[in-house]
This record gives structure tokens, sequence and C-alpha cells, in this order.
């Protein structure tokens, strides 16, 4: 449990949530979750990522345009998934359409990334996870070789660069606006392992494969999502892991493939690789159970090859 009087300690993200809390009324249900849910070592992480983006930006009023863009990409959820609860379908099916609408477009730097980024502590559900991520530290080694895509705002590659053990780090994005803001993210961890490119996974061509391979929430923005299995399956070594996490019946400007419940992504997984555990987390915070279905869901695993 967070008690309020602690924020004083951690003065970043004491103002970002004053300001969000000023600034999004629909926050106040969340902001109790967190404090009643929460401890000082998720002030700790809020801190430690603020603090990289005072660092890399030149804005004064930078944290005022960050909590406006996180406001932005919540708000753009709620839409849309009032949207999705009536047609029953994602607003794009097109990766095409996507791909320029949103990842070669700038609305990436003009508010999308930064939402993004701040989505990993004030959504409970992606710092859930990324926590849950953190936990699979010992799954390598000063040797292994890691894949993280999409890179998406960085926060699985800075987990990575900065907790985990590796001899090279591969962080790829297809979009330019992410990949450049996943290396001012990771600059600060960051050493010559870590190789950043642009590039469609698809046509990623390195000659290697990779003992743990981490995917974060690519599936839904394709419009075949087993060929991407597939393809990281093929780069995965035996005793490999991936880390995976997905969106189910959760709407964005760029989800395209749409998963009705979780037995759906169980299905499909199973398909290619072993689930080892798994992580359910109903985006509306309450405790997941096998009946729902057609509800906003996170979803993370850990995947072996069968």
């Amino acid at each position: 449990m967070i008690r309020p009087e602690q924020f004083h300690d951690y003065p970043l993200t004491k103002q970002v949530f004053q300001t969000v809390n000023k600034n999004y009324s629909l926050f106040a249900k969340t902001y109790i979750y967190i404090l009643d849910n929460f401890d000082v070592e998720y002030l700790t992480f809020c801190e430690e990522i603020l603090n990289i983006l005072q660092q890399k930006s030149d804005e004064k009023s930078w944290l005022e345009k960050c909590v406006k863009a996180f406001v932005k990409y919540s708000h753009e959820y709620l839409v849309l998934q009032t949207k999705l609860n009536k047609t029953k379908k994602y607003l794009h099916t097109s990766f095409c359409e996507v791909n320029d609408s949103v990842y070669q477009n700038q609305v990436m730097d003009e508010y999308y990334l930064d939402g993004l980024l701040l989505s990993q502590f004030l959504w409970p559900n992606h710092y859930k996870m990324g926590r849950y991520f953190l936990e699979q530290r010992n799954s390598s080694s000063s040797s292994s070789e890691i894949l993280d895509v999409p890179s998406g705002a960085g926060i699985y590659s800075y987990f990575v660069s900065r907790y985990f053990k590796f001899r090279r780090l591969f962080s790829i994005d297809i979009s330019p606006y992410a990949s450049s803001y996943t290396r001012s993210l990771v600059s600060s961890a960051a050493d010559r392992r870590v190789n950043f490119m642009l590039t469609d996974v698809l046509d990623f061509d390195e000659d290697c494969q990779f003992d743990l391979i981490v995917c974060g929430e690519l599936l839904e923005h394709l419009e075949s999502p087993e060929r991407l299995l597939e393809f990281l399956g093929a780069r995965l070594k035996q005793d490999g892991t991936l880390f995976l996490t997905t969106a189910i019946y959760a709407a964005a400007i760029d989800h395209i493939y749409l998963f009705h419940n979780v037995n759906e992504v169980r299905s499909m997984l199973g398909q290619h690789y072993k689930i080892c555990s798994e992580l359910v987390l109903p985006v509306s915070l309450e405790s997941d159970c096998p009946e729902m279905g057609e509800i906003p869901i996170n979803y993370a695993c850990v995947l072996k090859k069968l």
C-alpha cells in the first residue's frame, strides 16, 4: 500500500499524479487502485522512467506534454472501446493502412509514444506485466542473444539493457519514430551490445537464433499473427524462452486482429508453443474468471518450443 505522503520523496512522480488527477477525472478509480495495491517499488520505477524522460527532453514543459499525451492516449482507448462494443470489430483490418496512418505518421511523436510509455506505470496492468517480465531475468546469461520486437516506446528494451545479462540485444521496430524513441530511452543503460534496427520483423535477416525473444503486444497489430508465431519459433533456440503479451478485445487505433477471449489466444499459441506460465489481467482490474468473454484483457505469458 502507498500512503499519499510517500509521494514527497518522488517529486516527478508526485507532479505527474497531481497533473493527471487534475486533468483527467476518469483516472480517480485507477489512482485509488494504485495506492491500495502497489508499494514503494512502484514509486521508484515511476521516478526512474520520469527522470529519463526529463533528461532526454529539451522542453521545459516536457512533463505537461507527456501527461497530455497520456490523457489523449487513454481517452482514445475509451472512445474506441465504446465503438468496439457496438460494432464488434476494430477500427482497421489492414496493416498497410495502420502503418501509413500510425507507425510512419507524426502522431507517434505527437502523443502515441509518450502516452504509451506513461501507460507502463499509470495503467496498472501494464505495470504488472513489466514486473512479470522482470521475473524472467534468470532466463538469460552473459552469452545470450535477445530479440525485442516491436520496440514500441522501448520499455522492454530498457528492462533488458538494464536488468538482464546478455551478449547482444536486437531492438527492432518498423516505425522510425519508435526506433528513435527507444534509442533515447535505452541510451542511459545501453552499450555497444544493443543493436537498434528499423525493419519489419519478418524481414529480419541476422544469422542467429535467440535465447530470449520479447514480443510485447504485436499479435493484435497484424492481419495474420500465426505467421509471426511461426517466424519467431524458427528464430528461437530449442531451449529458448519467448515472453509474449497481447491485448484481448481491447481497442486501439492500430489494433487489427480481434481476440474475443483468452482461450482464443491460448489455442493459437498452443499450436506452436508450450505455455509455461501466464498472467491474465482484465482491464477493469477485476479478478479473472473463466466465463469472461468480449471484455478487454491484457495477457502475458512465458512460452517454450513444443
